[in-house]
Parts: structure tokens; sequence; C-alpha cells
């Protein structure tokens, strides 16, 4: 079973377990999960309960716990894989376009579908692109990245969408 998979039934039993009232339930499942991921989800050892929250035994705050620690799985879970979904009208299929993390962004510009982006424009994109990740500056790094964006608008929601998880991944 993959890291999604087992990310995906994690969130599962997270959302079931906020359904409960059963501290110790709950606080046993966060300290299993934390300890299995240490390592590899930054700050999750900060959904773990302290000493005086186990004490305290409030389901509040295990509740609070949980949901935090949904959002690192989620968020780790967009790292590991981003996934866009989006629907063509004129031959009514499904194209998903799966975007590894570690795949270098021209690898992923040449996928894109020629009726979404014709190949200028990708050579366009790829120039803009290796300028964005060759910036140190934050301040210019935004400007850089508004532009992208502008140009993607420019050139379709279908462009837009399909390069938004790269985009996102440069903001950070």
């Amino acid at each position: 079973m993959g890291k999604k998979n087992i990310i995906k039934n994690q969130l599962l039993e997270i959302d079931e377990l906020l359904k409960l009232s059963d501290f110790d339930k709950k606080n046993r499942f966060i300290n299993e999960i934390v300890d299995s991921w240490k390592g590899e989800i930054s700050e999750i050892n900060a959904c773990k309960l302290n000493c005086w929250e186990e004490r305290a035994r409030n389901e509040d705050t295990a509740n609070q716990k949980l949901k935090s620690l949904r959002n690192k799985l989620e968020s780790f879970s967009d790292e590991i894989n981003i996934s866009v979904q989006k629907f063509t009208p004129e031959n009514e299929i499904h194209i998903n376009i799966e975007q590894n993390v570690n795949q270098t962004f021209s690898q992923n510009i040449r996928q894109i579908d020629e009726r979404i982006l014709d190949a200028n424009s990708k050579k366009v994109l790829e120039e803009l692109f290796n300028e964005l990740s060759n910036e140190k500056s934050k301040e210019i790094k935004k400007k850089k990245i508004l532009d992208i964006t502008k140009f993607l608008v420019s050139k379709g929601a279908d462009a837009l969408i399909s390069l938004l998880p790269y985009l996102v991944s440069q903001i950070k």
C-alpha cells in the first residue's frame, strides 16, 4: 500500500474519531500516527498531546490535535503527489495530470496537451519558470509568479489548472 493510500485511510479514521467521545482512543491514534510519520512530515510532533493535556483529558484539545494532524497529513499528501483532474467538454473524456513534486518543470510542461498550450507558449513558459526558480528574492519571486499567472490566464483555464500545483510549490 502506497503512502497516498495510507494517508487516505488515516484521514478517514481521523474523521471517524472526531465523531466519537473516546479520549484514550484518540490519544493512542495520535501517538501511533505521529510516531509512524516522524522524520517524514515536518513538525508533526506538535500534533501530540503533551503530558498536561493528557492528564486534563480534554476532548476538545484532542479534537484540535486530530484536526491539526489531519492538516499535516493532507499537506504531506499534496507534497507527495499533486493530482489535477479536468474535464474536456469537446470529447467528454477525463484527463488526469499527475505531477510528482520531484519531476522537473520541463518534463511537466512537455506533458501538457497541445490543445491546452502550444509549443511556443511552452517555450516561453519554460523560460519564465527558469527565471523564477533561479530567483532568490521573495519580492521578485512574487512578481514573477504574478507574471506567470497572468500569462497562464491568457492561455485559458486549462493551462492555469495544469500548472497551478507547480506555481504553488514555488511560493514556499
